[in-house]
């Protein structure tokens, strides 16, 4: 291929992630460069002595790109289950000339409740694109993930987000898979386009593109030490998947089949063991002591026009289900990739006849046909609310570029729901297109469903003095400290944004600290 026309990072070889965790166990990802054993070694940080081993296979000629996710401890005799809240020092060793080719660590969850630690922070962010138009990576973006890595330590991160866009398909422009001339390069044999490609091509493909986007040192870094908790959006599958009704022709199929399965080789098989078919929908929760977190699937089963659809029923009753087994946590997370509050009906409407296609202003909650499931998700929420006024709740996005942090009243003052939006970690559109966002983001000031029987009046959060940028331009990750004084005490929340100057994390935004029934 010619390197003319191509990323100019070389492609990733040996990686590991942290992902599912809990008091007694924790999920690793793994991809490496070359099938085969590989011996994983395990200790908590402050007992060397303790290590503990078991070996995973990773089969020749695979379809998941070498790789792999593997639960410690496994079934093996002489593995005691984790201790809760410790920290473990990992390593991968392959088995046939003994090299290390991983190391990371984690930590573990609480074993209940009253256990959970005081204070720690969760983190969210989203849209990893780190290149130029040429495929060169952006130095600001290597600075901001190393600033990133200083920001979540400082803060005693325990989970991070990442709410879609980890690898984009479609940019930058002139490497594109629905470029013609980039897709000759990488084309398999005897395809002239991306849509005239079986899945298993497509697979492949986007297996290339993860190699790529996933080989910066500060990324990796990153997912090594922190859990991630991914899902996936748009870009993981191309720009606006499911708001523009060509999706729904039969060529498209592939696309979404090929584009799915390559997602979960290098993102939902963190949270998953490895299986032969895919579920319908990527959707999950988990726990951590007294948060518990709901992340949303909205683009598997999203369809565009007069039928349209962001998840599907299944989905829905899985969002009930969650909130009536944890109405007793202190705190909910609900992830939905693409948030709920940006743009008002009016200005969607508008923008989606006048602009190109429309896709872009068709891709929200709150166009068209995806106004029902808006009001769906609202009226559940609110309904969870009016019972438990005293838990936190809070929707997590990213995707628009912008950081953000708004406050719905219900009723005009109570409840109230908080929405915290993280994008992008390395992805900076340019300077207009920010502007854009942030003045849509400010014409948001009521939320009313179609049908008239809920309304809320909508605010952005304030900000304390020297970090009132809200909304927040720029790369940009969030952070949300959690502190709880006592195990029977109402937690308390500062929403914060960050940017970066050259490697050092920047303070932009923080509220004060924000209990349930008022601020």
């Amino acid at each position: 291929m010619s390197t003319d026309i191509d990323f100019k990072n070389g492609e990733l070889t040996d990686m590991a992630a942290v992902g599912a965790i809990d008091p007694h166990s924790v999920r690793i990802w793994l991809r490496t460069e070359q099938p085969g054993n590989y011996r994983i070694e395990w200790r908590p940080k402050k007992d060397g002595n303790r290590i503990t081993e078991r070996t995973v296979s990773i089969p020749e000629k695979n379809e998941n790109d070498n790789t792999t996710s593997f639960q410690l401890p496994g079934n093996e005799k002489g593995e005691d289950r984790l201790r809760p809240l410790t920290r473990y020092q990992y390593r991968i060793i392959r088995s046939s000339d003994e090299a290390v080719v991983v190391r990371g660590n984690f930590e573990t969850a609480p074993e209940h409740s009253e256990a959970t630690p005081s204070p720690f922070s969760i983190a969210l962010m989203s849209c990893n694109q780190p290149y130029d138009k040429k495929g060169r990576v952006q130095k600001a973006s290597v600075q901001m993930l190393r600033a990133v890595k200083k920001c979540l330590r400082a803060h005693k991160t325990k989970f991070v987000f990442m709410m879609g866009d980890q690898m984009y398909s479609d940019l930058p422009e002139k490497l594109s898979l629905f470029n013609k001339e980039y897709f000759s390069n990488v084309a398999p044999a005897g395809r002239k386009r991306i849509l005239d490609c079986t899945p298993t091509e497509v697979r492949h493909l986007y297996h290339r593109r993860y190699r790529h986007f996933w080989n910066l040192p500060e990324w990796k870094a990153i997912q090594a030490e922190f859990p991630c908790c991914p899902i996936v959006d748009d870009h993981d599958i191309i720009d606006n998947w499911g708001s523009d009704p060509a999706h729904e022709q039969p060529e498209w199929r592939s696309i979404i089949e090929g584009a799915r399965m390559s997602y979960f080789d290098y993102q939902a098989s963190r949270l998953h063991p490895p299986r032969a078919l895919l579920p319908d929908e990527f959707h999950y929760h988990f726990t951590y002591g007294h948060t518990a977190a709901f992340v949303m699937d909205i683009r598997s089963k999203r369809r565009a026009g007069d039928n349209a659809r962001l998840f599907s029923d299944a989905q829905e009753k899985a969002l009930k289900d969650f909130l009536y087994v944890h109405q007793y946590h202190k705190i909910l997370f609900i992830v939905l990739s693409v948030p709920i509050i940006h743009l008002p009906k009016l200005a969607a409407k508008v923008a989606a006849r006048i602009t190109h296609s429309g896709e872009d202003f068709s891709d929200r909650w709150s166009s068209g046909g995806h106004i029902r499931d808006r009001d769906r998700v609202l009226k559940i929420l609110h309904e969870h609310q009016t019972r438990h006024p005293f838990q936190q709740l809070v929707l997590l996005s990213g995707d628009i570029h912008i950081g953000c942090v708004h406050k719905i009243l219900w009723n005009k003052k109570w409840p109230v729901l908080h929405q915290f939006i993280s994008s992008g970690i390395t992805h900076y559109p340019g300077y207009f297109i920010q502007l854009g966002s942030r003045m849509l983001i400010r014409m948001n000031h009521q939320i009313l469903t179609e049908d008239g029987s809920l309304s809320g009046k909508v605010q952005l959060v304030k900000g304390i003095q020297g970090h009132k940028k809200n909304p927040y331009g720029g790369m940009n990750l969030g952070i949300i400290d959690i502190e709880t004084p006592s195990p029977d005490a109402v937690p308390r929340l500062r929403f914060m944004l960050y940017g970066h100057k050259g490697e050092e994390p920047v303070r932009a935004f923080a509220s004060d600290l924000i209990v349930p029934y008022g601020e």
